[in-house]
């Protein structure tokens, strides 16, 4: 278990030299200390697989510590993880397989509903408002 603690952290030495070599070669090119939106997206992922790095050295360090898993670093972990995953995610490459957003078209109706059918199952084709006024109508006639 030594062996995993020492390689853990010679993964996470190295990775952190390729992150300053990275970050280096980025601000130096020209535009010089302009990054790029592929630039920023690649420094980011970097930098939260190494926090996932030192995160899961913590863990193992913990467990070879007190000989228990600390639950509450494991979430930690997850959602470091995900959040990367999401940075880094390119939908460029899944652009063509994948429908367009947007708002999502209902079928018409093709019965207008002001165009109820009536007591004898006729469609009338006049309004709501209509009808009631008409009612109204014919019942002070009565």
């Amino acid at each position: 278990m030594v062996s995993l603690v020492c390689m853990m952290m010679l993964v996470v030495a190295l990775a952190t030299l390729d992150l300053g070599w990275i970050i280096t070669k980025d601000i130096l090119t020209p535009p010089i200390l302009l990054l790029d939106l592929e630039e920023l997206l690649e420094i980011f992922g970097f930098f939260l697989l190494i926090l996932i790095g030192v995160e899961l050295l913590e863990t193992i360090k913990a467990y070879l510590r007190d000989n228990i898993i600390h639950v509450e670093i494991v979430p930690e972990v997850a959602v470091i993880a995900v959040a990367r995953k999401v940075i880094v995610l390119d939908l460029s490459k899944y652009a063509t397989s994948t429908p367009k957003l947007g708002r999502v078209r209902r079928p018409r109706n093709r019965v207008n509903s002001s165009r109820r059918p009536d007591a004898c199952g006729s469609i009338n084709s006049r309004r709501p408002s209509q009808l009631r006024a008409e009612a109204r109508g014919s019942a002070h006639m009565l």
